[in-house]
Formats: structure tokens, C-alpha cells, sequence
């Protein structure tokens, strides 16, 4: 599994958190994802590999962790929203609460896949 993840912002610095999931039960359960990756953000696009993901149904959240803390941060007024730049498989708005992760999955078969995620700031 391939996820490449565009504007990310270099001059904020952070790291980029990469977490895939497998089931709507531990959907954005940061302690319970399958597979995470952590990295130093080093341009605007990044690209990530996941070797080894079994064949399944999957979801993939991406943010831009500005204070290190490994979780999204949010913002509470006047409506709750991501306070960091955060990406979510097939593109999906986190806007009114988070995305289900019915909306957010995908299947992954036994070919490589590539997906793209762009980051809402």
C-alpha cells in the first residue's frame, strides 16, 4: 500500500503521521490502528509504503503534527474541527465530527495500490 499525501507545509514543521485501519471499530483510535508510520514532514508531498498489508478493507488518516504529540488536535469553537492539517483516504472532509469510516475505506486487493490524500489545512 502506497499513500502519497500533498500540502504538507515544510515551514511548520511536524511530523507526518500516517495510520491505516482496518475495521469501523477502531476507526481513528490512534492506539489502535494496523500500521502507522511517523516521519519528519520534508517537502510538500511526501510519499509513504506499507509493506505487508494483508488483502482487506482499509482507511487511512494523515495529519501534520505540528506539536509532536502524535494525536490530531482540535479545535472546539465555534464548531469542532482538526486545529492541524489532517487527510483522510478517498479525500473525505472531516467537517461536521469525523468521517465514517464507511465513507473513508477502500479495498485493498492483492496488487499494490497507490492512494492519494490531500491535507485540509
Amino acid at each position: 500500500l502506497t499513500v502519497e499525501i500533498d500540502q504538507l507545509d515544510p515551514a511548520k514543521g511536524g511530523k507526518l503521521v500516517v495510520m491505516v485501519y482496518n475495521s469501523k471499530n477502531t476507526w481513528l483510535q490512534i492506539d489502535k490502528n494496523q500500521h502507522q508510520v511517523i516521519l519528519d514532514v520534508t517537502g510538500p508531498k511526501m510519499t509513504v509504503k506499507f509493506d505487508a498489508v494483508p488483502v482487506g478493507t482499509y482507511a487511512v488518516s494523515a495529519v501534520q503534527d505540528l506539536n509532536g504529540n502524535n494525536k490530531v488536535d482540535m479545535a472546539w469553537v465555534p464548531v469542532p474541527r482538526p486545529s492541524e492539517p489532517l487527510g483522510i483516504s478517498n479525500n473525505i472532509q472531516a467537517k461536521a465530527g469525523p468521517p465514517s469510516f464507511d465513507k473513508a475505506s477502500f479495498p485493498l486487493d492483492a496488487s499494490d495500490k497507490t492512494l492519494s490524500i490531500t491535507l485540509e489545512q
